[in-house]
């Protein structure tokens, strides 16, 4: 008798790692996916309670991060700043509603995004309409859309 595996047995073996790998993956991703923007939203509202307390001090919002007291990664100077896959505005200029905003970046461009309104105190998932996978990740978090400042958003509340 000889020992060892038939070419066969290795070739079903592969065939089943193939099979596990190609459903696991999409589901990594999405777990990934789901780590950063918690991630996001865990700084966005670390930034908006700084400007809530600066607010109460000082009767208007911070444009600049040197201004709130809060410590952020890389000590950030300046209205923006970029932290890996996201950047940051303390407070994004268009002043329809004041809100601080963290943008998710991939392969050089926006996608979903954390805004968290200062005059209502909330947090919202902001996803492009024309964006499936950004819009399938927000309606993770909450299937609940509210107004957005953009009509090219669709916002989920968080």
């Amino acid at each position: 008798m000889e020992k060892g595996f038939t070419l066969i047995e290795l070739l079903v073996v592969v065939l089943i790692i193939g099979i596990l790998s190609a459903v696991a993956m999409p589901q990594y991703t999405r777990a990934v996916e789901k780590s950063r923007a918690t991630q996001a939203m865990t700084l966005v509202k670390s930034i908006a309670d700084a400007q809530k307390i600066y607010y109460m001090a000082n009767g208007t919002y911070a444009r600049n991060f040197e201004d709130l007291d809060i410590s952020m990664p890389g000590n950030p100077t300046g209205s923006t700043f970029s932290n890996g896959h996201f950047t940051y505005e303390v407070l994004h200029p268009e002043m329809i509603r004041p809100f601080v905003v963290g943008r998710y970046i991939k392969n050089g461009n926006f996608t979903w995004r954390i805004n968290y309104y200062l005059d209502t105190e909330k947090l919202v998932c902001a996803a492009p309409v024309s964006d499936a996978e950004a819009n399938n990740l927000c309606k993770s978090f909450s299937t609940t859309v509210v107004p957005c400042v953009s009509s090219d958003y669709t916002c989920y509340a968080l």
